[in-house]
């Protein structure tokens, strides 16, 4: 058992034989990793798989091991045999059987862990018999348990501000969205479609088109409403030059009902994106 951890380097959340016997993460090695370990003689392999895996009788294919549909070449001379998938329990019960030095090794280590199991088992017994027996050492205890409580509540605690503070903060940009604005309408949808194309790292033109196409979508037609309008306009006697500097945004703000709608769909953009 003196080499084991001279073998291996240590690995997270693993323990020395599994680093050993190479289990990958989902807690499985191979025939041949385990072969390799155990350093038994290469022209045996064959021999050793049909004897300790396919004819063990308390093995099952499917459980305990599984194929990999691939062979390994072991003798050198050409010779080649069935590589399997074996999991980690199963590994260590063939590492521990085995006839080897290794095989050995691994024995020892087992027995070790056990040991190291019942003088915890012990341990914790004669501590709990310790503070049973003494008031002021049980008293202490508590203590400290209620301490570790009272940080625990306190990190939990923390964590609840936090999130109220977050939900607040959402609360009041919703507000900041939806509450009726003393500024002008035409300010506030600007200075919200500025927000979202920040956000959203686009081009403000992008956010515009899009709550355009989300309008037409709603039965406004956009296209058809904007040359409504400029025909009225010329036929008021406006200038050529008026006309055309109509916008979309102008023909919105003078329909309360599409003033309405556009306000919407801003402010569902600004739930998407900002906030």
């Amino acid at each position: 058992m003196s080499n084991i951890t001279m073998i291996n380097r240590p690995k997270e959340r693993q323990t020395p034989i599994e680093i050993a016997l190479q289990i990958d993460e989902q807690g499985k090695t191979t025939t041949k990793l385990l072969y390799s370990f155990l350093e038994l003689h290469p022209a045996a392999y064959s021999r050793w798989v049909k004897s300790n895996v396919e004819n063990n009788k308390f093995a099952e294919l499917g459980a305990d091991y599984f194929s990999l549909n691939m062979d390994v070449e072991y003798s050198g001379k050409g010779q080649k045999a069935r590589n399997y998938k074996l999991t980690a329990s199963f590994a260590k019960k063939l590492a521990m059987g085995s006839d080897s030095p290794k095989g050995e090794e691994a024995h020892d280590y087992f027995i070790m862990v056990e040991q190291n199991a019942k003088k915890f088992a012990n341990n914790t017994n004669n501590l709990a018999s310790l503070i049973s027996n003494d008031p002021i050492l049980a008293i202490r205890v508590q203590q400290i348990e209620m301490e570790q409580r009272i940080t625990q509540i306190e990190e939990k605690a923390n964590d609840v501000r936090q999130s109220i503070s977050e939900v607040q903060n959402k609360v009041e940009t919703v507000k900041e969205v939806f509450a009726p604005k003393k500024e002008n309408w035409r300010e506030m949808i600007v200075k919200n479609i500025v927000s979202i194309a920040e956000s959203a790292g686009v081009e403000y033109r992008e956010i515009w088109n899009e709550c355009y196409n989300e309008l037409d979508r709603s039965g406004f037609d956009m296209k058809k409403r904007l040359k409504n309008s400029q025909n009225r306009m010329e036929k008021l006697g406006y200038s050529k030059t008026a006309v055309s500097r109509l916008k979309r945004i102008d023909v919105i703000e003078r329909d309360p009902k599409a003033k309405e709608i556009f306000t919407n769909i801003v402010s569902r953009m600004v739930l998407k994106y900002v906030i």
